[in-house]
């Protein structure tokens, strides 16, 4: 989890500086804080340094459950023998919705839809905190879509049975 605090050391100064003319920057945290806040459209990816990140109700363990019963294999990816791991990119929001989901490289079309809609079902996280105030910060999930090796197998022969 040390890459989006990376992240922001290097981009933070940038953004700020690019905005310093624009904006006169007060040395309190509310200042501070509503500058960066001014400085991400809705749509724009939000890395914040956070002292405490986000919490799926139940924890770590539970979102990884819930993921792994909410998605459902795509059946023709299934049937292609398609697998892969898609990374889901997503905001959590300072009132702890998951908002801006996307993916940003795409590993298949079907996988990537079925990916997208599981991260768009969760319910809300405890928001991640800075200084003791709720804060949109960016998240990654990965989800992956493995075969059962005998099952890859039969696929793999039924395919080689109707091609020749």
């Amino acid at each position: 989890m040390r890459a989006p605090h990376l992240l922001m050391v290097l981009w933070g100064p940038l953004i700020l500086a690019a905005q310093e003319g624009a904006v006169p920057v007060r040395s309190d945290a509310d200042a501070g804080q509503a500058l960066f806040e001014r400085g991400f459209r809705k749509d724009s990816t939000v890395m914040t340094p956070v002292e405490v990140m986000p919490a799926f109700p139940g924890g770590e363990a539970e979102l990884y459950r819930r993921v792994r019963h909410e998605t459902d294999y795509p059946k023709e990816a299934l049937r292609e023998g398609i697998t892969g791991r898609v990374m889901v990119h997503f905001v959590v929001e300072k009132d702890g919705r998951v908002d801006s989901v996307w993916v940003p490289r795409p590993v298949h079309p079907l996988l990537d839809a079925e990916a997208v809609r599981v991260v768009r079902s969760l319910p809300p996280w405890t928001p991640a905190t800075m200084d003791g105030r709720p804060v949109r910060v960016l998240f990654r999930l990965p989800i992956t879509f493995t075969l059962d090796p005998a099952v890859a197998e039969k696929r793999r022969k039924k395919a080689a049975r109707r091609g020749g």
